[in-house]
């Protein structure tokens, strides 16, 4: 069983799935920390009262990077804090080097049995018959299967991370799962001493608090998933009941200058984009894609963005890449374009947000990469989560405890149309 005083550590493969699912842990008892720095994933000087996030920014690494970077991280712990909750983050749509990750944490923390749930009910995610769903479609079928990084062609769970791990993969179905923990309980216990991956079905909330609870009278187990299960498992873990629930639909400091970085390729970010343009009145900055990846013309590309930035005085500036596709290993250059404008976005307004008694900046980024590259452009190390904006779309904030620069981050490929023109209503405090 949990208690109190056993430190939380959750590991995620990019920013933006390290903070939607580190909100759910923050309580008026534990405040949550994300760090990046692969070389130190954790400070074990911090007392139990803080939450520690490991951004391992592994979702476009190779799986023999993404498994030593995760091996490293877990052996840490068991070196440290051997009787740790660890929970090891996954996407809701299955990207990245799922079943590399997870086969290294289980190897790092001397565990025998992982449970992948990556349902994430609040966003239309969900797991039946152990295949993964978006808002009703298989996710093959979704613009996830055109993903420029991690293509998803296999809308079952099993398959997809079969690929990656060799171990037995067993699925673990809803009609278990909805006879209560201790058929869930009896059912784990079933499957030896292991090493084997369970793939549980969930379709909504009250499936995920079932498996939570599990989790919770016995800590021997690995649970993988997106931030639906991180919420609930925030409940039991912290036993706080409810009370993390208080993040979700919270509010920053109103913003009076936003800045949205849009990193990602999904089309949905771009229609998202779209209807911001078309609802808000907005100054928008577009870098070309294919001069910022070419040696001899990024420089000057990039420098044209900072001069219209310095001269941008709206309250609501969107920067973005054009259409065109580039090379998926040219992703890097793509986002530390976007940061260095970002940058100079922030250097500009930071005497008068120093100035102000209130925090008065935000930045809204797309893609969990864009969002630390951001950070680390600027110089921020340390991020501090808040809440949840909406749910799935967390905000925090950075740079210290002198200048509170309030960051909001999102998938590519998460929410509907409306969701940019949802954000900016919060931002402001529009009712």
């Amino acid at each position: 069983m949990t208690d109190q005083s056993t430190p939380i550590f959750i590991l995620a493969d990019d920013l933006t799935g390290a903070a939607d699912a580190a909100n759910y842990f923050r309580t008026p008892e534990r405040r949550v920390r994300i760090g990046f720095d692969s070389a130190m994933p954790w400070d074990f000087r911090l007392t139990h009262e803080t939450v520690q996030v490991f951004d391992a920014e592994t979702r476009h690494l190779s799986p023999e990077d993404s498994f030593g970077k995760v091996l490293h991280a877990c052996t840490h712990i068991t070196q440290a804090s051997p009787g740790a909750l660890v929970y090891k983050k996954v996407d809701s749509t299955l990207r990245g080097n799922i079943g590399a990750e997870i086969e290294a944490a289980v190897r790092g923390l001397n565990r025998n049995i992982a449970v992948l749930a990556p349902a994430f009910p609040a966003g239309g995610r969900t797991v039946i018959g152990g295949v993964l769903y978006v808002h009703g479609v298989p996710v093959n079928e979704t613009a996830f299967a055109n993903d420029p990084h991690h293509p998803i062609l296999s809308a079952n769970v099993a398959e997809h991370v079969r690929t990656k791990v060799a171990w037995p993969t067993v699925q673990l179905d809803l009609s278990t799962i909805r006879q209560g923990a201790d058929a869930v309980e009896h059912f784990l216990a079933d499957q030896g001493d292991g090493p084997v991956l369970i793939v549980a079905d969930t379709e909504v909330d009250e499936d995920l608090a079932v498996l939570a609870e599990v989790f919770s009278r016995d800590t021997t187990y690995l649970p993988c998933g997106s931030a639906g299960l991180a919420r609930q498992l925030a409940k039991v873990w912290t036993q706080s009941g409810g009370a993390c629930d208080a993040a979700v639909g919270s509010r920053p400091p109103r913003a009076q200058r936003q800045l949205y970085v849009i990193g990602s390729a999904n089309q949905l970010a771009r229609e998202q984009v779209q209807e911001l343009q078309n609802k808000r009145v907005v100054r928008t900055l577009e870098l070309s894609a294919t001069k910022v990846v070419d040696d001899v013309t990024a420089p000057d590309e990039i420098a044209a963005a900072i001069a219209q930035i310095a001269a941008d005085d709206a309250d609501i500036t969107v920067l973005t890449l054009s259409p065109e596709r580039v090379s998926t290993v040219d992703r890097t250059r793509l986002v530390d374009a976007l940061a260095q404008v970002a940058k100079a976005w922030v250097h500009r307004l930071g005497a008068d947000f120093r100035r102000s008694e209130q925090p008065h900046l935000a930045v809204f980024a797309t893609g969990g990469d864009t969002a630390l590259a951001c950070c680390k452009a600027v110089g921020y190390t340390e991020i501090w989560p808040e809440g949840e904006l909406l749910p799935g779309i967390p905000w925090s904030f950075v740079g210290g405890q002198d200048e509170k620069l309030t960051l909001v981050s999102k998938a590519g490929g998460f929410g509907d149309a409306q969701t940019l023109c949802s954000v900016v209503h919060r931002l402001c405090h529009e009712a």
